[in-house]
């Protein structure tokens, strides 16, 4: 149905020349958060090769700096993104044309921006709607937001070139419920830094866990936003309240991220007694430091279009518990030398016994996973950012001649 470009020798050298300008919209280019990060090293990668003009809320200043690069900063009214959306897809769409015009190629972010050339897509809003536990006017506020962000995904999307996918869950989801036509659809994955995300040894691990004060127990990560429920928090609590009921288990669940719901959890946890087994770290910059100090991630996700934080703790070498349905599974969860990782995959969200069984069986073979997420790990740390973009350019022109 679609085309894949996921691998260090899917693309050919050839098809990596630039030559003509580059523009990219998106909220912001920093190394944290997969959109983010993804648009972050695209743009590197493109700035390496030719001109590339960046609008944006927020650019990493050592691509600013770079000469190829000119960015064109949209203000985000007191910090929110959701009231600076207007302006960046406004000033995204003047670049696009004028860009465009030129000869060269835009890249708008989903329903960022209908720019009417590529649009890589990270998140597919029609494919799931946010449930909030929160207030009623923040409910409402939430469902007016997503429906905008449908309309406006739809809308970009039906307009574009090229339509370039994070995963092939996300491509199918372009296909089946925004009515994109195949022949325009394409899957690239996302890649790594491996240096950022070095493989954890033992020593590394110990001077992590000096470093976060941890003791001697072996901690699993749950690594994202508590704005709602997509990424099955509630769920992983009922868990971990179930298996902490037995005083015999030794685990530490280790929370980073926040968000409305976040005080929530922690009032919660304080009640019913698990403060010595579940540590709230908030949002973090540190997060390689964090997961260096961890024994595996869980991520039992109602929808997740990729899942970049799961990709990262696998190329560090930790063993993954991840709902099958996310995007980030289809890169480990049909190969050969992943059968072992296939038992740590959850089948729904919803049920907190099963992920409970889940991860007593992590737990139970805590010591033989380091050997059984290797060969992934090795895979993943193989195909870099540079090759996710070369593979996005090729991917880009590839569509485009079989248009022409």
């Amino acid at each position: 149905m679609t085309t894949a470009l996921s691998e260090r020798q899917s693309a050919p050298p050839a098809a990596t020349a630039t030559g003509a300008p580059w523009g990219i919209v998106t909220g912001d280019f920093v190394p944290t958060g997969g959109m983010d990060c993804a648009n972050l090293h695209l743009a590197r990668w493109l700035a390496q090769r030719g001109p590339v003009e960046l609008v944006s809320h927020r650019v990493e200043p050592a691509l600013a700096a770079t000469d190829q690069v000119t960015t064109h900063a949209v203000r985000r009214p007191f910090g929110r993104h959701v009231l600076g959306e207007g302006k960046l897809r406004r000033e995204g769409q003047r670049l696009a044309q004028r860009v465009v015009a030129a000869g060269g190629r835009f890249v708008a972010n989903g329903g960022n921006c209908d720019a009417g050339d590529i649009n890589w897509v990270h998140y597919v809003h029609a494919a799931y709607s946010p449930t909030h536990a929160t207030s009623l006017l923040r409910r409402l506020k939430g469902a007016l937001h997503h429906r905008a962000s449908r309309h406006r995904e739809n809308e970009a999307l039906r307009h574009a070139r090229v339509v370039v996918c994070n995963s092939r869950l996300t491509a199918r989801h372009a296909v089946e419920l925004l009515g994109v036509e195949p022949r325009r659809v394409v899957t690239v994955y996302y890649g790594c830094d491996p240096q950022r995300f070095p493989l954890t040894t033992s020593a590394s691990r110990a001077e992590a866990r000096q470093d976060l004060n941890a003791d001697g127990r072996p901690w699993l990560v749950f690594l994202g936003a508590l704005g709602d429920r997509r990424k099955g928090f509630d769920t992983l609590y009922e868990a971990w309240r179930l298996l902490s009921r037995d005083q015999r288990w030794d685990a530490v669940l280790a929370v980073v991220g926040w968000g409305a719901e976040a005080p929530h959890w922690v009032a919660r946890a304080k009640a019913d007694g698990m403060e010595g087994s579940m540590r709230f770290l908030g949002f973090r910059d540190d997060v390689p430091r964090v997961l260096a100090a961890a024994e595996g991630i869980v991520h039992p996700a109602r929808y997740e279009a990729y899942g970049l934080g799961v990709h990262e703790a696998l190329v560090t070498g930790l063993p993954a518990i991840v709902t099958s349905h996310c995007g980030v599974a289809e890169r480990f969860g049909d190969e050969a030398d992943s059968a072992d990782l296939a038992s740590l995959l959850l089948p729904t969200a919803d049920d907190p016994q099963v992920l409970a069984d889940t991860v007593r069986h992590w737990r139970a073979e805590l010591d033989r996973w380091p050997e059984r997420v290797r060969p992934v790990a090795e895979r993943l740390r193989a195909y870099a950012w540079d090759d996710m973009a070369r593979d996005f350019v090729a991917a880009v022109q590839g569509v485009s001649r079989g248009g022409e």
